[in-house]
């Protein structure tokens, strides 16, 4: 079971740079910078990641090893993915995570918490509204959608996106 975000020192300087500066650059912005990372914030995304690899490390009669861990992840409303991204990445571990983000702010200020992911490739972040916009060609293997009280029903996005993988929602 996971229960804390492995805070190493590359953690520490982005997480202390995206304070600097959005206290600088965009010091409207910092409230709700402060709200992402709220206990709260960080239990939901323990809960997400353990249930994950409670799917993704299963194992039954049938089946001698889990499904085979997503390559590419999908964060609908990721916000700023200082959470899900670093928990993702060290217990999931996929390839990427693609952040679609119908904010510019947040795309701003995910960049700066997940700079040595996005500097690496594994990391982006898209401004679009994905309730009204389908998402790139990209095969997903797993759709996190983290803001569905602020969205259509998940059908709406489906009849925008045909996955042709069927990947886990």
């Amino acid at each position: 079971m996971i229960d804390y975000v492995k805070y190493t020192s590359e953690v520490a300087n982005d997480w202390k740079q995206t304070i600097a500066d959005v206290t600088k650059d965009y010091p409207h912005l910092l409230k709700r910078m402060l709200d992402c990372s709220t206990s709260s914030q960080l239990q939901s995304k323990l809960w997400l990641v353990n249930e994950l690899l409670n799917i993704y490390t299963s194992k039954d009669e049938f089946r001698d090893i889990g499904p085979i861990r997503p390559k590419n992840i999908v964060l609908l409303g990721g916000w700023y993915a200082n959470f899900s991204t670093e928990l993702l990445i060290n217990n999931i571990k996929p390839e990427a995570i693609h952040n679609c983000e119908f904010d510019e702010d947040a795309k701003i200020i995910s960049y700066k918490f997940n700079k040595r992911y996005k500097d690496s490739g594994q990391y982006r972040c898209d401004v679009r509204d994905v309730m009204w916009e389908p998402i790139d060609g990209e095969q997903y293997q797993l759709i996190i959608n983290t803001s569905c009280e602020h969205m259509f029903p998940m059908t709406r996005f489906y009849s925008l996106n045909k996955f042709e993988n069927f990947p886990l929602y």
